[in-house]
This record gives C-alpha cells, structure tokens and sequence, in this order.
C-alpha cells in the first residue's frame, strides 16, 4: 500500500515535468516570432490548463535565457 502511494506520487511529479517541458517548448516557439508572450496565447495552442504549470514554465525558461 505503501509503494503504492509513493509510485503514484512519483508519476504525479513526472506527467508535471513533462506537462513543463512541452510548455518550454511552446513558449520557446512563441517567443521566436518576436511577438511579447502571453499566457492566453499559450493557453490556446496546448493542452495545459493548470496555471502553476504555466507560470513554473514561464519562469523556468526566463532563468535560462
């Protein structure tokens, strides 16, 4: 029961780092247009409804460029 929980705990943090990567991506693909990014932009074009994703996403990818 016990390993239960923690696998499913496990997958949980794996499909959010997987949710957050895609996001990059899309942020990355929007920025290169020139256009300023927008949260309602990307929210049209993926599938990613979770806001926290987003703005994780958002930030990630201003740290590194």
């Amino acid at each position: 029961d016990n390993l239960k929980k923690m696998i499913q705990e496990l997958n949980k943090k794996i499909r959010r780092e997987q949710s957050i990567s895609k996001a990059i991506e899309w942020i990355d693909v929007l920025s290169d247009s020139g256009d300023g990014m927008k949260m309602q932009d990307l929210k049209k074009i993926t599938n990613i409804r979770d806001y926290s994703i987003i703005k994780e996403a958002m930030s990630r990818y201003e740290k590194l460029f």
